[in-house]
């Protein structure tokens, strides 16, 4: 089947989130089609797609960094690049459990009831699997895999 987008039920439910910042997160996420994370449409074309002006899309960009929804990295005179962090970590969880030779629990809902916030991990960091949505069995390999 093609010509359609998974939206997380964390976006969904996120109380958050204005009508326009969903409808754009949905936009970004179409262009991320298969295991792509990473998308970078102009924000020209953006807001010719949301019939919407240029600061509107900012406004919207904004809000979805605001919630940790995304990340940009700027390239200069060209087009920004954005991450999707939802598939960011998603992906996360599946390298996580091909390593452990399982496959990701789906059933699983998340206690998170926002979309989870994007975190680096430090060295000195002791809460740094502080509200997210790893397993302990996954942090547990995060942990051993940074200290190698």
């Amino acid at each position: 089947m093609t010509n359609f987008t998974m939206i997380p039920n964390e976006i969904i439910s996120n109380e958050n989130l204005s009508h326009g910042a969903f409808k754009l997160y949905c936009i970004l996420n179409s262009y991320c089609y298969g295991n792509k994370d990473t998308c970078f449409p102009s924000q020209k074309t953006l807001a010719d797609q949301m019939k919407k002006c240029i600061r509107t899309i900012q406004r919207y960009i904004k809000e979805l960094t605001g919630n940790g929804i995304i990340i940009i990295k700027r390239r200069g005179s060209v087009s920004n690049l954005y991450q999707i962090l939802t598939k960011t970590a998603e992906k996360a969880k599946q390298n996580a459990a091909s390593l452990f030779g399982k496959s990701p629990n789906k059933n699983t809902k998340s206690k998170n009831k926002t979309a989870p916030a994007y975190f680096e991990i430090e060295e000195d960091d002791d809460d740094e699997f502080k509200d997210c949505f790893y397993s302990e069995e996954e942090k547990e390999y995060f942990r051993k895999a940074r200290r190698k």
